[in-house]
């Protein structure tokens, strides 16, 4: 009778043995599983982005072709796109991939040719127009809404703004979106303390146009009395801020 408790007592061991065993081994296989997908879809995603960036190179260039052939020069195109959104916005062909993945440092632009890529931190985005009907740009995230005039802009369609720059003109209005309010101040720039910097005769070109945008920015040129200068407004797609920049200046 004890030989036979004995062996029962030692078969119920086996099998407790076994279960831990196998319960182990299963939560091992887990945790290797759920370390290594965020891998796994990191390489993913690299190798989508290397495919579709080379593609649109490709595109690139038969695009320049066509255009260098003349009249009736055609061209067909192969063109796949496995991973993310690809679509036509403001004349221009995008392609859109989200991934928690460090493709390329956040917030940063680098442009290949015609090709521009772009990364953005954020699900948000910034949108950046020109008015078709009066001299302002729109630069707009999901915080700020800001009006910015265009001086002697000579592209826009419906009418020719005046290059009479003065610098305490050129934001019209910060409107903070989560009250709709604007914000109470004046903008005006001047180099160091000449107040005459800050009149004369120049021109704005906006950087990047369209919606979904990482960021974009407003470059004023301004040609003083006694100085040749520009300053670039700019704005992200998650900043609740505008900033402001001297990019070059020349002293006549």
């Amino acid at each position: 009778m004890k030989i036979y408790r004995a062996w029962k007592k030692r078969r119920a061991q086996i099998w407790v043995s076994a279960i831990l065993y196998i319960l182990i081994t299963v939560v091992a296989v887990i945790i290797i599983l759920e370390a290594g997908n965020p891998i796994v879809n990191g390489l993913r995603d690299r190798t989508a982005f290397s495919k579709t960036k080379d593609a649109m190179q490709v595109l690139d260039q038969y695009i320049i072709d066509v255009a260098e052939g003349g009249p009736g020069s055609q061209r067909v195109v192969p063109l796949e796109i496995s991973t993310g959104n690809v679509y036509i916005d403001n004349e221009s062909l995008r392609w859109r991939i989200e991934t928690d993945s460090k493709l390329m440092e956040p917030r940063t632009k680098v442009d290949l040719g015609n090709i521009a890529v772009i990364s953005s931190t954020t699900n948000e985005s910034l949108s950046a127009t020109e008015s078709e009907q009066g001299c302002y740009y729109i630069l707009e995230n999901s915080k700020l809404r800001v009006n910015i005039t265009v001086f002697g802009n000579v592209s826009k369609q419906f009418q020719n703004c005046s290059p009479d720059v003065n610098t305490s003109s050129l934001i019209n209005s910060i409107i903070l979106k989560e009250n709709n309010n604007a914000a109470s101040g004046t903008f005006s720039f001047m180099i160091g303390n000449d107040s005459s910097s800050g009149y004369g005769l120049g021109s704005t070109s906006l950087v990047r146009s369209g919606t979904n945008l990482a960021s974009s920015s407003i470059i004023v040129y301004v040609d003083s009395t006694n100085y040749d200068y520009a300053i670039e407004l700019g704005l992200d797609s998650t900043s609740d801020f505008l900033t402001v920049k001297l990019i070059s200046v020349k002293v006549k």
